[in-house]
């Protein structure tokens, strides 16, 4: 903790330095900064360069709120995508099931193991 919050070393420096986890250090971080009355870590994250906490957004993604805007849209579109490819593998089925009742031939292979 030392060397994070008094000697301004990075989290990468540490975690190359002393065999912990990313996450083991943010975590103790967390808890040494509430525990001794420091800044919390969502003030820390400020200042990436030296080694606090990364952004859990995209890469290009700031946090504002077009930046939201434009997940949410995302979101939203890959959405319809999956509906449409859900609607679509109900439509090929109900085809295949037509099929066989209409022409008497299995199409669909069978599971399990030959023999």
């Amino acid at each position: 903790m030392d060397l994070y919050f008094n000697k301004g070393v990075g989290a990468t420096q540490i975690v190359r330095q002393i065999p912990i986890s990313r996450s083991n250090l943010y975590r103790w971080i967390r808890k040494f900064a509430v525990e001794n009355g420091l800044k919390e870590p969502t003030d820390m994250s400020k200042n990436t360069a030296k080694g606090q906490p990364e952004s859990t957004l995209p890469e290009g993604h700031s946090g504002s709120t077009d930046d939201v805007q434009v997940l949410r849209a995302r979101i939203d579109e890959l959405e319809k995508q999956l509906r449409y490819e859900k609607m679509r593998a109900e439509a090929y089925n109900t085809m295949i099931d037509l099929a066989e009742d209409a022409f008497k031939v299995p199409i669909r292979k069978k599971s399990g193991a030959k023999r």
